[in-house]
């Protein structure tokens, strides 16, 4: 569009602003009936980088994905086993396939993403992957009741998620909740503080009388328990990716290996090693999590080839961000060769 149309249209909308929505609403029209054209372009180039990207990080996609069928595996048998009532811990089980089930499901998010080239995207599930892994080994070196009270405080989310529901029901013209309904959730909590103490409502209140201060139990407390805070650089780097503060437009593992001052809006073969060492450790741990509420001389075999993959992965991962690295190198000094001689096609 020509400065020249651009101010015409300018003064055209400022005084009959009413014309705005019409003109959007035909430019809408007339690109909804170009998309499958325009947009197959970017499709091409997208799938011509997945290519490329595939060829480059292929070794650690491949075992990740296959970690995830052996781990699958392992917890399908578990859930057999629990499902036809063979077990002592029915409950604690119960909660540990289903924190299992949520951890593979995060895995495989984390693959696509990888796959697609967005490492902090994949970084950003990876922190749910550990609070998973976290969680689910809490409740495994706890007992059956603690299983239980983490069942209940379910109702405690409920209770919270309904206050906020009813807090903006009305602006965004929702289906109300009665506020007798809202009463029986807080009855039942109330229920439940009577029953496990008036701390259960709070965060995390369903794990509090595991810890000495059980007024204010946090995640990095649960985290320290089962040894896992090692991770914590590592969640504090995954947050940055959550969150929006300041960070969330500085670092970027997408960038990592060029350092390019960029607005990256898309893709990057860059950054992938970090989200795939960390998913891979996540797994391993949440199996063994399981496989702790149901030991067995095979499962133990599956968690240590588990481990051994782990360790493969790792150095693959290794392996294909130095060749990416060596790859880059090459290109910039091809790139400073040809500007140096005045070539800059």
């Amino acid at each position: 569009m020509s400065e020249e149309t651009s101010e015409l249209l300018y003064k055209l909308f400022t005084e009959h602003p009413q014309l705005v929505e019409l003109f959007a609403r035909h430019v809408k029209a007339d690109l909804d009936a170009q998309a499958a054209g325009y947009l197959k372009e970017d499709y091409r180039q997208i799938a011509f980088f997945q290519r490329r990207l595939f060829k480059t990080w292929k070794a650690p996609m491949l075992r990740l994905d296959a970690m995830l069928v052996c781990s699958l595996e392992i917890s399908s048998e578990i859930n057999e086993e629990y499902r036809r009532g063979e077990v002592v811990n029915p409950k604690q089980l119960n909660v540990a396939t289903r924190l299992h089930a949520r951890a593979i499901h995060i895995a495989k998010e984390i693959s696509h993403l990888l796959k697609g080239g967005y490492a902090d995207g994949a970084m950003a599930r990876w922190r749910s992957l550990h609070e998973t892994s976290v969680i689910a080994s809490f409740l495994s070196e706890g007992d059956e009741q603690l299983s239980v009270r983490f069942s209940d405080y379910q109702l405690v989310e409920r209770l919270k998620a309904a206050r906020t529901y009813v807090d903006h029901q009305e602006f965004l013209d929702f289906e109300r909740i009665p506020p007798e309904q809202v009463a029986k959730y807080e009855a039942e909590v109330d229920e439940l503080c009577q029953k496990y103490g008036i701390n259960f409502r709070k965060d995390y209140g369903w794990a509090c009388e595991k810890f000495p201060n059980p007024k204010r139990v946090t995640f990095r407390a649960i985290e320290e328990a089962v040894k896992l805070h090692f991770l914590r650089i590592h969640y504090g780097f995954a947050s940055k990716n959550v969150h929006s503060g300041i960070d969330s437009i500085g670092d970027k593992l997408g960038l990592s290996m060029s350092g390019e001052d960029i607005l990256l809006a898309g893709p990057s073969n860059e950054g992938l090693i970090e989200p795939f060492q960390c998913t891979s450790l996540s797994i391993c741990q949440a199996t063994d999590a399981l496989i702790a509420l149901a030991p067995d001389t095979s499962r133990d075999v599956g968690s240590e080839i588990l481990w051994q993959m782990h360790e493969s992965m790792k150095k693959e991962a290794v392996e294909a961000a130095d060749a990416l690295l060596i790859k880059g190198k090459r290109m910039q000094a091809r790139r400073k060769s040809r500007e140096e001689n005045g070539d800059y096609s």
